[in-house]
């Protein structure tokens, strides 16, 4: 995709993510495009802004070349998911 503010193609963004000890460290995420003009990225509930406003959220989803938010749209959904794996018996 192209990041909506510097136009410069981007596979992923910059993001932060808290320690165990509540200290946000910045990592690069990659990032898929998706079907409805979307793209989504994998975290966990470690990510900094799982409890922030959407404001808040599209401000700290950077673009790698001019770390400034790659979204116009504030419009953010998180999705909980949970994968459980059985095995069956051999």
């Amino acid at each position: 995709m192209k990041c909506e503010n510097c136009g410069k193609e981007i596979d992923h963004i910059i993001t932060s993510y808290f320690d165990p000890f509540d200290i946000d460290h910045t990592y690069k995420i990659p990032i898929v495009e998706c079907e409805n003009n979307a793209v989504y990225f994998d975290t966990d509930d470690s990510w900094v802004g799982g409890e922030l406003s959407e404001e808040e959220q599209h401000e700290c989803i950077l673009c790698p070349h001019c770390e400034k938010p790659p979204f116009k749209s504030y419009e953010t959904q998180i999705y909980r998911i949970i994968r459980v794996v059985k095995f069956k018996d051999m």
